[in-house]
C-alpha cells in the first residue's frame, strides 16, 4: 500500500517539475525572441500599445 503512495507522490512531483521546466523554457524563448528582435534593430510595441498612424505603412508606398 505504501508503494502506491510513494509511487504517486513521485508522479505528482515530476509532473510540478516539468511544467516548471516548461513554463522556464517557454519564457526563455520569448526572451530570446526579444533579444534577437533587439539585434536586429525592432522592438515590440508595448503590451496594449496605441498603434499610431506612423505605424502603420501607407498604402502604394515602398
Amino acid at each position: 500500500m505504501e508503494d502506491i503512495v510513494h509511487i504517486r507522490l513521485l508522479f505528482v512531483a515530476g509532473l510540478l517539475v516539468m511544467s516548471g521546466v516548461m513554463a522556464l523554457l517557454a519564457l526563455a524563448t520569448l526572451r530570446l525572441g526579444d533579444w534577437l528582435r533587439a539585434r536586429a534593430g525592432r522592438t515590440r510595441p508595448a503590451m496594449g500599445a496605441r498603434q499610431t498612424a506612423k505605424d502603420i505603412p501607407m498604402r502604394g508606398t515602398r
